[in-house]
């Protein structure tokens, strides 16, 4: 789960390719290609993979299948479908290759597999299974002896508790990650590992360490020639420089990682080094440089669209003039980053729509083509424990197993079918979404375990404000909902404000002192018969939007 040196459009193949001729030696020759060039040349990878899922294909419909050479291609093509964010595509080809490999005997390629669905579920935000996927990934490099690739997989660990914000338990991942590295010579892993180290104990205020670390990946990325990557940990010190308050040192890696990254056109590596910089010029107090370089990244981020560059910058510049007195240039920017925050905030809800429709549609798939295996088979004995089984494990997986409230898994169950019969009796179905305010704070202020204590009551809130008959649901991380059957919006607006009225009334007791909080709540109700529960789920996101764009602690339809 490391930083991808090279960031290429994501094509389809080229269909006038060459035909390659049939056999399976040519099938290995072309996927040891195109698994070498992945990260150096990701456009010929991709024609070099599908030219041998083509032929492998072709393989099988001559009733000569050659199923570790599919997989094989098939890892690749997902690789690559991954280092360019087309995650359904990547989950597409990635799962095909992990269900083949259940009957190979090449472990290695499935503990690949694995890990590249790991890393497809955590960039998903779905922690729950990247987790798994993780796992049994290290599970079978362990087994296998295989400590470079066992490290690299750890790596990914760590990547995930912090995105949990288990910043100390990362620390220990990383640790042990680098005491597998040792004698595995200068890799890649090795730096990217020490990377994600450094930046860690930043966040830790480790500074010393944070810069020894970040120092020795630097060294290793020179040493391979990847100059993204050292163009990326080049930022990394310059913040361990900024944090402890040494501003010419700062300036200096930056500017480094920005020359690196202009000459090379790495234009996200690059803005990044813009966004540091222009928070080292107003941490020196020199606002006129500040000013150039924020301008400047508005400019660029603004041209390709990235509206989270260009909020940023725009606070940056707010608090810049702000410094220097200039009261009408600081409410301007102050007025900018609001406006373009909401509009980035509005994108981040589609794109956690759009994430949840991809897993959907992946579990789906899933839990088709098991049955399709076994019908096709005739193995009506197995269909029936299959059947038996996975009943079973449904009941056992709908409950979350920190808050007690229905998972996500089984409120699309339940959303399902409460929409269809909504539908077919032309009934009303309301749902309520609700978001923790500011819940990234009490992580960070009391630790991981208070954000537990908090999502419990939140939880036990929910539960004990709804009606008889509603189906409270914890959606993911500080996320509910709450569904209510034959229900106007009316009423779920009432039900709404009473469970918003008892978050704020909470008190919960956390040493030193107990923590006050808030929410803000979403309110949507079915729109009749051509609406499908995403839809029904987008305009209740919609609604939390505004709840929160017009103040948080409310509720809006």
């Amino acid at each position: 789960m490391s930083p991808h040196p090279l960031q290429v459009p994501f094509q389809a193949p080229d269909q006038n390719l060459p035909a390659a001729s049939s056999g399976i030696g040519e099938i290995n020759a072309l996927n040891a290609r195109a698994w070498d060039l992945r990260e150096k040349d990701a456009p010929q990878a991709l024609r070099l993979a599908q030219q041998a899922l083509d032929l492998a294909d072709s393989l099988e419909a001559g009733g000569s299948p050659y199923p570790h050479g599919t997989a094989q291609a098939l890892v690749t093509l997902g690789e690559l479908a991954n280092s360019q964010d087309a995650y359904g595509l990547a989950l597409t080809y990635l799962l095909k290759a992990y269900t083949l490999l259940q009957d190979l005997p090449d472990q290695e390629l499935l503990a690949d597999a694995s890990h590249a669905i790991g890393w497809v579920q955590y960039r998903l935000g779905n922690f729950t299974e990247a987790a798994d996927f993780l796992q049994s990934a290290l599970t079978i490099y362990r087994r296998l002896g295989l400590q470079e690739k066992e490290a690299t997989v750890l790596s990914s660990q760590g990547i995930l508790s912090s995105a949990e914000g288990k910043h100390h338990q990362a620390l220990e991942i990383y640790k042990k990650a680098l005491l597998l590295h040792q004698g595995q010579g200068i890799t890649r892993a090795r730096g990217v590992t020490l990377n994600n180290l450094a930046l860690t104990q930043i966040y830790l205020e480790m500074y010393g360490d944070a810069l020894d670390n970040a120092q020795a990946g630097l060294w290793v990325m020179r040493q391979l020639g990847l100059s993204s990557l050292e163009a990326s940990i080049l930022d990394t010190v310059g913040q361990v420089h900024l944090a402890r308050g040494e501003m010419s040192k700062a300036e200096e890696a930056l500017q480094k990682s920005l020359a690196i990254s202009r000459q090379a056109g790495y234009e996200h590596v690059e803005m990044v080094a813009m966004l540091s910089l222009g928070r080292v010029y107003i941490r020196w107090k020199r606002v006129e440089p500040a000013c150039q370089m924020l301008s400047r990244l508005i400019e660029l981020a603004g041209e390709r669209h990235l509206n989270s560059f260009c909020y940023r910058a725009h606070e940056l510049l707010a608090g810049a003039y702000e410094q220097q007195g200039d009261d009408q240039q600081a409410l301007l920017h102050y007025k900018e980053f609001h406006a373009v925050q909401n509009v980035a905030l509005a994108e981040s809800a589609r794109y956690r729509m759009e994430n949840l429709k991809i897993l959907h549609q992946v579990e789906k798939e899933r839990k088709d083509a098991e049955m399709l295996w076994l019908q096709n088979r005739a193995l009506e004995s197995q269909i029936e424990a299959y059947r038996h089984d996975h009943a079973e494990l449904e009941k056992l997986a709908t409950i979350d197993a920190l808050t007690r409230l229905f998972n996500r898994r089984h409120f699309v169950t339940l959303g399902e079918y409460e929409l269809e019969k909504a539908q077919r009796w032309q009934r009303p179905l309301s749902l309520i979404m609700l978001d923790v305010d500011h819940f990234k704070r009490v992580n960070d202020t009391f630790g991981h375990a208070a954000g537990d204590t908090v999502l419990s009551a939140i939880a036990r809130t929910i539960a004990d404000n709804a009606r008889r008959g509603d189906v409270c649901c914890r959606y993911g991380g500080e996320e509910f909902v709450i569904l209510l059957p034959d229900t106007e919006i009316s009423a779920a607006i009432g039900v709404a404000q009473r469970i918003c009225q008892a978050v704020a009334a909470l008190y919960v007791p956390i040493a030193p002192q107990p923590v006050s909080l808030s929410a803000s709540l979403g309110v949507a109700q079915s729109a009749g018969q051509d609406e499908n529960l995403e839809d029904l789920l987008e305009r209740a996101d919609q609604a939390l939007y505004r709840a929160k764009s017009e103040g948080r602690n409310r509720v809006a339809q």
